[in-house]
């Protein structure tokens, strides 16, 4: 690979110009199109440059410009023999060779016309050219370019699902994994379906290969290890034999057999399993006593462990890729009928998706030479940027077309393999390769105009050793004295602090046996804005203190960033998260919005208007709140109703965004430190509400209720314009994804969590399911329904290879300095940064990392916990009466007359009155950073995230669904994930003393033993509400009756049951209760939950569940008799259930006996009692 000069390189034939980071990729763009356009004498509208996104064309496009008006006064000067202060050898260099008056019109012609250059994006390019060759690719001109597909694709899963109503054994199947539903089945297997790349499925044949590839694999990974403890044994022989082997006849000869036999197992080296006699001889207690034998004893005991584990692991695989292959097949049976669905639906309508204009004219230049041959001759050359994010069918596309068989047409592929980090949205690092051996020439740029001279020292010293695979070489760059950060040196008053600063977090791990993950998260994000803190006080960039917007904290992910931002907001640091791709109508305020302009637009309904005044939007303070709903004041009510009616007066005569500038202008309470990001949310909002008021037939108040509530209802499905907006970021700390950063550049760079192993071939904690992986045999990237051994170690090993380039990336951004803050994260010595300093296991870390220092001069190293332990000030958060209540979880709309068990309770005439500490919150009240039990948050949103997570949840399974831990990260930070999950497994492990005298465990319950959200109708015909009182009264053994009034029961009764199961024969219903009661146990024993049962009338919930159960077992269940099948109701308070519990803590054993049960279900079908 020559060093690149873009003055002689050859303009023809094909080029890979490998440019790694900061070593000036655009100025050498901008050189070869000022050359192209001088030597080849082509007009601007024949040089094709393309690239991957719209800013990066608009950018290159200014930078042509720019480059082109500086040429034309360098040229102007030397024509005229006038001094210039333009110094460029690359300009003096061309002059030399073109430097005529006709060049320098040329130049200046070019310039004119800029804005018709060929510029494009890889997408725009295919769409102008199907448009301009529409008869020879056979694409309509009429076709309709779609960036949301999601109506389509969800319609075609649904049409598939719904074709297998009538083979229920299918969709059991599909049940068993939780695909049934459209929602589940796209969040699995959405790429296999919206993708270019292939599908195919594990085949049975793979399956049955798989035992032998196994041990195979597994005798490879233990072969050193068998070898090193056989030489041990050897070594250590007589010492271990005379306390092993008894010198007493009785049993010399069975210790000489199960000697003889350890032997004969480590010296075959084979991972089997082993016989009795090796158990025996390694666990025996005949060297307990015995500290030396002991300690030699261990790598023996070790390995025969370590072998057990393995195989025991292998054949729960084996069985595990046994069972599902079954439901495999009918998986990607389903993906292809869904595929060839959406094709049909496609080619009626005319529609085409972004790839399908890579797709379409990749195809069409493979089939027809004549067209590609066109394409050659109108853009003889074409400079490719961003190439190591193409993949097969951009690459294929550009091949067809220049294939230079005149040696007349130039391509120039620009990139660097090193930064190829997109694999998950479809960038194949194995196509750069490909391209690379397919090139005529082959450059590369060794000079770093970004970064000081130290900075470049210390990751040269990181990636010369690391392995990025694939023959993908890392070779040093060259230092540039005038590199841009050079115009303002970083003065540190610590003079300790190098420009890589290495900082070591154990998380105060003094005294614990295990630091969790989320200690470990704590740590660093405490550190490191302790350290942000002192940058602020401490250092100068130039003349000038270091200011917010000088520092980026480069993460992998929103729930990195949320961690880090949490320490930031208490650090009372200003910092903004510039990744958020969220849409606004998944936030709080849409959902806010949504009450407000329901109860302004229903503004004679009670039960609307009572939800809007509750929201912030109103200005409704806690005090005010009290007033309405504590002291029920009539005449406070009175003014709010006049309120509401001129509020719709202003919607209906002038219009929604009107409505919503004055909500905003004067109603709005704002406090806080979210209150720039509530402000900037409304503001949003009410603009997207205007624009969708202003198409036709969408203006009306109805209408536009109903289009903001689906868009609440389904977020994901919107288009760019819904993604929220930046919070005012001048001076703010920048929070960035590592994928995002690429491209950009810092000052100052923090990488948190860098040690943090993501495994590549698990989906969440559980093995994918759709592997990706570039399949060999094959020579392109596909993706395999079903993995196996060899497929499983391909995904780890490019995980490995693309999260060593996503480290390359994020180091590479720093301009003066960047700090890496690592920890013993489980598996960290197979992290990127692990593996370039060669960690080896998780206790090398310190000895590595001092070893690197030692030897690299511009790196150093601390230990977080020891250094800078400034103690972070919390901000003053200001105490108030004034407060604002929460919202409510959820309003009714619905104009159905249905009843459910919360419209018992809650109608325009009776109204349950909550309490005051029900309707305020104290923004005093610490958060705990470590969740658990008690300190998870509290109210119905995440009440709803423990149902989402426990209704996907197989009882009987240790895994849970990358689907549960994204809903807990809805409400908590990714730390606090693994403490639920730990919680709700306690939960389920509790033992419940069940009235039979049976002690039933949930986690114990198989899959097809339970029901979870059943929906259910049923009617009530006249229902006697004395008798229904009575039965109440019965069940809470009281006199009085402390049951709410209730309306007339005629109608239809609705519902979701949380769960019903079965048990020992008998069948229960259960819900799920979040309710906070304590910081105890003890807070959760069964007199006090019995109370909160009555309290919150839970018991009448339980009677109308029971009812739906019994009516659903009379007709599914042959033979049904209540005495001996109806089981009960069960009230599950899920923060005080523990495996632990011995007296029920937790538990609501409702006393619903059969007959109870046919009594209601007698007085809900109108009989009296």
């Amino acid at each position: 690979m020559n060093l690149l000069n873009p003055v002689t390189l050859p303009l023809e034939g094909k080029h890979l110009i490998e440019a790694s980071a900061g070593t000036g990729k655009t100025f050498n763009i901008t050189r070869l199109f000022l050359r192209t356009l001088l030597e080849k004498a082509l007009p601007v509208e024949q040089i094709l440059v393309m690239t991957f996104s719209k800013a990066a064309t608009e950018e290159i496009r200014g930078r042509v410009a720019e480059t082109l008006n500086e040429a034309i006064e360098f040229w102007h000067a030397k024509l005229n023999g006038e001094a210039t202060a333009i110094d460029d050898p690359v300009y003096q260099a061309l002059f030399d060779q073109f430097s005529t008056q006709q060049d320098l019109q040329r130049i200046q012609a070019a310039v004119l016309v800029i804005d018709e250059a060929s510029i494009y994006t890889i997408h725009s390019f295919c769409q102008q050219v199907l448009a301009t060759y529409a008869f020879d690719t056979g694409v309509s001109t009429k076709a309709e370019l779609r960036q949301d597909n999601t109506d389509y694709v969800e319609q075609a899963i649904k049409d598939w699902l719904r074709s297998l109503r009538n083979k229920p054994d299918e969709l059991l199947l599909l049940a068993e994994y939780g695909w049934h539903t459209p929602d589940g089945f796209k969040g699995v297997f959405e790429r296999g379906i919206t993708t270019a790349i292939p599908v195919f499925c594990r085949s049975e044949e793979d399956v049955d290969a798989e035992p032998e590839k196994a041990k195979k694999a597994l005798q490879h990974t233990f072969s050193g290890r068998f070898e090193f403890v056989f030489q041990h044994l050897c070594e250590n022989k007589d010492v271990l034999k005379a306390q092993l082997v008894s010198s007493d006849p009785k049993k010399e000869t069975e210790q000489e057999a199960e000697w003889a036999e350890l032997c004969r197992w480590l010296d075959a080296g084979v991972p089997e399993k082993q016989s009795k006699l090796v158990d025996n001889i390694i666990h025996g207690r005949r060297y307990s006593k015995n500290d030396r034998v002991k300690s030699l004893m261990e790598p023996i005991k070790s390995l025969k462990d370590d072998v057990k584990k393995s195989l025991d692991a292998l054949t729960k695989n084996q069985d595990r890729q046994a069972n599902q292959q079954a439901v495999l097949s009918l998986v990607f049976s389903g993906i292809q009928t869904i595929k060839q669905t959406i094709k049909t639906y496609k080619n009626t309508f005319s529609i085409l998706e972004f790839d399908d204009l890579v797709l379409n004219l990749a195809d069409a230049v493979e089939q027809n030479p004549s067209l590609a041959s066109e394409l050659e001759a109108k853009y003889p050359v074409a400079l490719v940027d961003e190439f190591q994010d193409t993949d097969d069918a951009q690459y294929r596309l550009l091949a067809h077309i220049y294939t230079n068989k005149q040696n007349s047409s130039t391509l120039m592929m620009i990139g660097d393999p090193k930064q190829a980090i997109y694999g998950f949205r479809g960038g194949d690092i194995f196509t750069y390769l490909k391209a690379s051996e397919q090139a005529n020439y082959r450059w590369h740029m060794d000079t770093n105009w970004r970064s000081t001279k130290d900075t470049i020292t210390a990751y040269n010293g990181i990636f010369n050793q690391a392995d990025f695979d694939f023959n993908i070489a890392y070779l040093p760059v060259a230092h540039a004295p005038s590199a841009k950060a050079n115009n303002a040196p970083l003065r540190d008053e610590n003079t300790h602090v190098s420009a890589m600063q290495f900082v070591y977090c154990d998380g105060d791990s003094e005294g614990k046996e295990k630091v969790t993950k989320a200690e470990y998260r704590r740590s660093q994000s405490e550190w490191l804005a302790s350290e942000i803190l002192r940058l602020f006080k401490q250092t100068r960039l130039g003349d000038e203190a270091v200011q917010s917007k000088d520092i980026a904290i480069l993460v992998r992910s929103a729930n990195e960033a949320s961690s880090v931002a949490t320490a930031l907001r208490r650090a009372g640091i200003t910092h903004v998260y510039l990744s958020n791709q969220k849409s606004v109508y998944a936030s709080l305020e849409a959902y806010n919005l949504l009450i407000v302009l329901r109860g302004i637009f229903h503004n004679t309904q009670h039960n609307f208007v009572r939800a809007a005044t509750t929201v912030d939007l109103l200005g409704q303070s806690a005090a005010q709140q009290h007033h309405l709903y504590v002291e029920d004041n009539d005449s406070a009510w009175d003014d709010i109703f006049v309120e509401f009616t001129k509020l719709k007066r202003i919607w209906v005569n002038q219009g929604v965004l009107p409505l919503l500038q004055v909500l905003i202008d004067d109603y709005l309470l704002l406090n806080g430190e979210s209150a720039e990001r509530i402000l900037t949310n409304y503001q949003h909002l009410a603009e997207l509400l205007q624009a969708q008021s202003e198409q036709n037939g969408v203006g009306s108040p109805e209408k536009l209720l109903m289009w903001l509530a689906e868009r609440i209802e389904d977020p994901k499905s919107n288009d760019d314009s819904s993604i929220q907006r930046l919070e005012k970021d001048e001076n703010a700390v920048q929070i960035v994804t590592q994928h995002k950063s690429k491209g950009l550049e810092y000052p100052i760079v923090f990488i948190p969590f860098i040690s943090d192993y993501k495994d590549a071939s698990k989906a969440g904690n559980s093995t994918a399911i759709l592997c990706r992986y570039y399949d060999d045999s094959k020579g392109q990237v596909v993706q395999q329904i079903g993995d196996t051994s060899e497929i499983h170690e391909k995904m780890i090993r490019e995980g490995e290879a693309e999260a060593m380039r996503l480290f390359y990336v994020a180091v590479t951004r720093a301009m003066h300095r960047c700090y890496l803050l690592i920890s013993p994260f489980d598996k960290s010595a197979r992290s990127a940064v692990g593996r370039a300093l060669s960690v080896g296991n998780e206790d090398n870390w310190q000895s590595a990392i001092n070893a690197f220092c030692d030897s690299n001069a511009a790196c150093t190293y601390i230990e977080g916990q020891k250094q800078y332990q400034q103690k972070l000030s919390e901000k003053q958060r200001a105490c108030s009466s004034d407060l604002i209540a929460p919202a409510p979880s959820s309003i009714n709309t619905s104009m159905w007359r249905l009843l459910s068990f919360s419209g018992l309770l809650l109608t325009d005439n009776h109204w349950r009155r909550a309490r005051a500490d029900e309707l305020v919150f104290n923004i005093d009240d610490e958060i705990s950073t470590t969740a658990s039990r008690f300190t998870f948050p509290k109210g119905a949103g995440p009440g709803n995230v423990l149902h989402d997570v426990l209704e996907h949840k197989d009882f009987s399974s240790d895994e849970w669904l990358q689907q549960a831990q994204e809903c807990i990260g809805g409400v908590e930070s990714e730390e606090n994930i693994p403490a639920v999950l730990s919680w709700l497994d306690d939960a389920l492990a509790m033992p419940i003393q069940l009235k039979s005298g049976a002690t039933l465990c949930l986690n114990t319950l198989a899959l097809n033993q339970t029901l979870k959200e059943a929906e259910f109708y049923y009617p009530l015909n006249a229902v006697n509400l004395p008798d229904f009182i009575t039965i109440i009264r019965d069940l809470r053994q009281e006199q009085r009756a402390r049951h709410q009034p209730m309306p007339d029961l005629d109608g239809m009764m609705h519902g979701f049951i949380d769960l019903i199961f079965e048990f020992e024969g008998k069948f229960y219903v259960a819900d799920y209760k979040s309710t906070f009661m304590g910081n105890t146990i003890a807070s959760y024993s069964p007199d006090k939950i019995a109370l909160n049962m009555i309290e919150h009338n839970y018991d009448i919930q339980a009677l109308i569940y029971s009812v739906a159960l019994h009516r659903y077992l009379e007709k599914s269940l042959p033979d049904y008799d209540p005495e001996l099948h109806f089981g009960g109701a069960i009230y599950l308070y899920l923060r005080g259930m523990s495996a632990d519990n011995t007296q029920n803590e937790g538990i609501a054993l409702l006393p619903i006996s059969a007959q109870v049960v046919r009594n209601l279900d007698g007085i809900f079908a109108g009989e009296t009692q």
